[in-house]
């Protein structure tokens, strides 16, 4: 996930795009049943961390350990040490300024992907 185009994320805050991922969602826990994490991951890879996250962990958690992952792959990928404090800015100003939507978004998707199948 390149985390320089954090920004591309602010469209699953909106009514539209919540409810994109709400659809996949529910079609994948269709399709795959019990299996559908997996295949949702291996189709989406851009989204398997997030993903994880939700289904995995309570917002507080997912949203520090979401940080936590952001940094390491930021260092993982910037040389240079201003480089890696300015990506690690923009990104976590970014989370900052938008945790009550990512919160919310949260919830709606952690209540879809605990929602039984049938």
């Amino acid at each position: 996930m390149d985390f320089s185009k954090i920004e591309i994320f602010k469209h699953f805050f909106s009514a539209a795009g919540t409810e994109e991922i709400l659809s996949e969602i529910r079609q994948y826990k269709n399709d795959y049943g019990a299996a559908w994490l997996s295949e949702f991951q291996a189709d989406f890879p851009d989204l398997t961390v997030i993903v994880d996250l939700i289904a995995n962990h309570g917002a507080t958690d997912a949203f520090l350990i979401f940080k936590e992952h952001i940094a390491a792959q930021i260092d993982g990928k910037q040389d240079s040490f201003f480089a890696r404090v300015a990506a690690r800015g923009v990104a976590f100003g970014f989370l900052e300024t938008h945790k009550a939507d990512i919160f919310k978004l949260h919830e709606i998707l952690k209540a879809e992907i605990d929602k039984p199948r049938f």
